[in-house]
């Protein structure tokens, strides 16, 4: 890989380059230690910069196409995005995004239930286009997404999931349905998402702030709200 990318001439500065490849020796050494970890679990790494739906004057040619499903007014919303990796087997599959990063708390947080479709969209989506596209050639019964985090040498617990969960549900009708019952759907909660920014409503309201760069000039006043004793006592 390093070979090509010198005689492609994207390594930049050729001291940097020979600095970060001597950095990224020891990265890579304990990455193969951790994979040997899960080498009983019977899944096979199988896609590897998986694309939907990109074109071809992209990064990378669109192994499957993009992830289209229907808003309320039956207006079609479109998804893109590249899996780093999806690996297969057991009747599962488990999708993987790499992460140049230590924050195992960070990221543990946001493979949570209650994270799914509201401050972490990446896992579902790529869970969702996963099932749709991959279901003809494999059976599925569990759905995985986790991160591998580089900096730390380790893979967070990963977000599991039934294949007949509805928060998959992709038909506009049995959607309709999941909403008035008050039931997540990934597909519900994309296309509230796009219904807000095309009414103009960019409301700032934020689960999470810890990584925000923007903090000087953002508008939003976090509040501590605390219940004040009644009176008497």
């Amino acid at each position: 890989v390093y070979g090509e990318w010198e005689a492609k001439g994207i390594i930049g500065d050729k001291a940097l380059w020979e600095l970060r490849k001597r950095k990224a020796g020891p990265l890579w050494d304990r990455f193969i230690e951790e994979e040997g970890h899960y080498h009983q679990e019977g899944l096979m790494p199988t896609y590897f910069e998986w694309f939907i739906g990109n074109s071809s004057e992209d990064e990378g040619e669109a192994l499957v196409p993009a992830l289209r499903f229907s808003d309320d007014e039956q207006a079609e919303i479109a998804v893109r995005g590249k899996v780093d990796r999806i690996d297969i087997g057991g009747q599962r599959v488990r999708i993987i995004d790499y992460k140049n990063s230590s924050s195992e708390w960070h990221y543990r947080g946001l493979l949570k239930k209650e994270s799914m479709g509201t401050v972490n969209f990446q896992i579902p989506i790529y869970l969702a286009a996963a099932r749709e596209y991959l279901s003809p050639q494999y059976t599925f019964m569990s759905l995985e997404g986790t991160y591998y985090l580089f900096r730390k040498a380790k893979r967070v617990k990963p977000f599991v999931i039934e294949d007949t969960d509805p928060f998959f549900e992709k038909d506009l009708v049995k959607r309709k349905k999941l909403n008035q019952q008050g039931q997540e759907n990934i597909f519900n909660q994309m296309a509230l998402i796009v219904r807000l920014a095309k009414s103009g409503d960019f409301s700032i309201c934020p689960k999470d702030c810890s990584f925000c760069q923007y903090s000087h000039v953002c508008r939003f006043v976090e509040v501590e709200i605390k219940e004040s004793p009644e009176a008497g006592d």
